[in-house]
């Protein structure tokens, strides 16, 4: 019996070929076709020896996948979900899923009442480190959680924004990039009941933002806030010049007596130091850091109350 699954991807673009070289090495999946109007699209799929096609109509009409993943234009992510779900083929849809809540929540509906499934590309919930920050949190060891911030800082060269769809309503570094840290928030903290936000495009003046702060509330009555821009200066470079995405600094902040105070956590390299200026942090009242995970560094510091504070850094990549 094959069991192999058989996956179209549409959108031949950045994230679509990284989709396509994992079903590729991916023994229990086959890249069925690619679905990409462009002439680039055609290439992709010469390339791979598979079937191309320029819309997902065209796909349809010859035979139908197992699934499909849509990496396309985020204002293209509704549209080819619904021909998807009328279809009766399971997707894939890289976040955001829609660029409005409206057309989002008309998605969701179409999938339930059809019955057919529907995932976004929320992938960092599977990082082993992620999973572990997870499993630490629902132990109860930061106690509770009263303070989350998270910052995604870049700069996105110019010819980045030579697609036209990178300048439009619906692109941009919120629904881009920091939709995965929201999702990481809501998956480690709870879901947010509450939301405020101011945006600027200051800098380029394109119609979509640039840059954006938020304060959140969560359910659980922890508060949040987030920065994000894709115009200023930062150390990190946008994912298409390195091997794996930007990272995303998550801090939590709990006011737990425990021995576990600073952490860094990093997919990137070696642990790296916790104290300033890259050494380890032995003023008085602070102990040792201690070696706890692979990627983990962690410190242990009391203040005047004695009461131990806790402060975790996630440096999330892809």
């Amino acid at each position: 019996m094959n069991n192999t699954i058989r996956l179209a991807v549409l959108g031949a673009g950045l994230i679509g070929k990284r989709h396509i070289e994992h079903i590729i090495d991916e023994p229990q999946s086959e890249l069925y076709a690619v679905v990409d109007p462009s002439p680039a699209g055609q290439e992709v799929a010469s390339v791979h020896g598979v079937r191309w096609y320029p819309n997902f109509a065209a796909l349809i009409a010859t035979g139908k996948p197992d699934g499909v993943i849509i990496a396309t234009p985020n204002q293209m992510h509704v549209g080819n979900g619904l021909e998807a779900i009328a279809a009766g083929v399971p997707a894939l849809i890289e976040k955001p899923i829609a660029d409005d809540i409206v057309t989002g929540t008309k998605l969701v509906d179409a999938a339930e009442k059809a019955g057919v499934p529907i995932l976004t590309g929320h992938h960092r919930r599977h990082n082993p480190m992620i999973q572990r920050a997870k499993a630490i949190i629902d132990a109860g060891r930061l106690g509770q959680i009263v303070a989350v911030h998270g910052f995604f800082w870049l700069m996105k060269p110019d010819d980045y924004f030579d697609l036209q769809w990178r300048r439009e309503i619906g692109a941009g570094p919120v629904l881009l990039n920091l939709s995965h840290d929201v999702d990481l928030l809501r998956y480690l903290c709870g879901e947010v009941e509450a939301v405020q936000a101011f945006q600027s495009n200051a800098v380029r003046n394109y119609p979509v933002d640039e840059t954006t702060v938020v304060i959140l509330k969560f359910a659980n009555g922890a508060l949040g806030t987030i920065n994000v821009t894709d115009t200023v200066v930062a150390p990190w470079r946008p994912a298409r010049t390195r091997p794996t995405h930007t990272p995303t600094r998550l801090a939590i902040r709990s006011a737990a007596r425990t021995d576990r105070c600073r952490c860094h956590v990093s997919n990137s390299g070696p642990t790296r130091p916790s104290g300033a200026g890259g050494n380890p942090s032995r003023s008085r009242g602070t102990s040792p850091p201690i070696k706890t995970h692979s990627g983990f560094r962690s410190s242990s510091s009391a203040g005047s109350s004695g009461a131990r504070k806790s402060l975790w850094f996630l440096d999330a990549r892809d």
